[in-house]
């Protein structure tokens, strides 16, 4: 049972800040931003699609 608290508290205890400042970093309010951090697996992939540029449109005749 403590070992998975602990693989759940971990990843939550060093992934979650650095989630939550990179999310206040673009912009997110602080309540905005801590929640991101606690959901940061849901936010990276929300980040992964944002982010992703435009394919390029080529004009077929």
């Amino acid at each position: 049972m403590t070992e998975v608290l602990v693989w759940f508290v971990v990843p939550l205890v060093a992934f979650g800040p650095l989630t939550a400042l990179g999310a206040r970093r673009r912009g997110n309010p602080w309540a905005l931003a801590v929640l991101a951090g606690l959901v940061f697996p849901l936010t990276w992939v929300h980040w992964y699609v944002a982010d992703e540029l435009p394919l390029p449109r080529t004009d077929r005749a």
